[in-house]
């Protein structure tokens, strides 16, 4: 560092030793995408990445003994076999505190919000949609490992029911009412998670 130049915050090097310890566990399926996540991940500090091409891969990577344990998950949501969804389930049904804790950070292309409320029941970390910036992945890593107090987009899930319309299907013409989501910004009214991810 030149002389007179100003030292980083302290919380900046806290949170930047922490990625450099980070052990993460990635599932994805696709090489391509996994390498991409590799790059990112290493060019903001973290090296520690164990790599699974499936559910199965990972849960014998979890459940292995021998394994020094992972501070965090992150897994797409389509993967061949078990789905991403059912392994977040399965993990998070252990009995062991830690499964049920475990920061897991959710990567797919599908915006619906129907995907999104049914994995935010398991108390997922992030919902981010494909492509990511390494600087989106570098927040939601930060957030889920404690250490940032802003959410890498949202401030949800809150997504309360809509009021009680009126009840005749049949001669129903007009399309279902959007579901609303807290976001940062306020009250949004949506059908579809935006471009970039959800916090959970």
């Amino acid at each position: 560092m030149s002389k007179g130049a100003a030292e980083p915050p302290k919380q900046v090097l806290e949170q930047n030793l922490l990625l450099q310890k980070c052990n993460v566990l990635l599932v994805e399926d696709e090489r391509l995408i996994r390498e991409i996540l590799c790059r990112q991940m290493k060019s903001i500090g973290i090296t520690e990445v164990v790599e699974a091409s499936s559910a199965e891969s990972a849960w014998n990577l979890l459940t292995d003994s021998k394994s020094k344990g992972f501070n965090v998950v992150i897994t797409d949501i389509k993967l061949p076999g078990i789905s991403g969804a059912a392994f977040v389930k399965q993990l998070r049904s252990l009995r062991s505190p830690r499964a049920k804790k475990i920061p897991i950070i959710v990567l797919t292309g599908d915006s619906q919000l129907k995907t999104y409320r049914v994995l935010a029941r398991y108390n997922i970390s992030s919902y981010l949609i494909k492509p990511i910036s390494a600087d989106l992945l570098r927040r939601a890593i930060e957030y889920a490992l404690g250490q940032s107090m802003t959410p890498p987009l949202a401030s949800g899930p809150e997504v309360p029911e809509e009021p009680a319309g009126p009840t005749n299907q049949r001669h129903q013409t007009t399309p279902a009412p959007s579901q609303r989501i807290k976001t940062n910004r306020g009250w949004i009214k949506t059908k579809k998670i935006s471009a970039r991810g959800v916090l959970c």
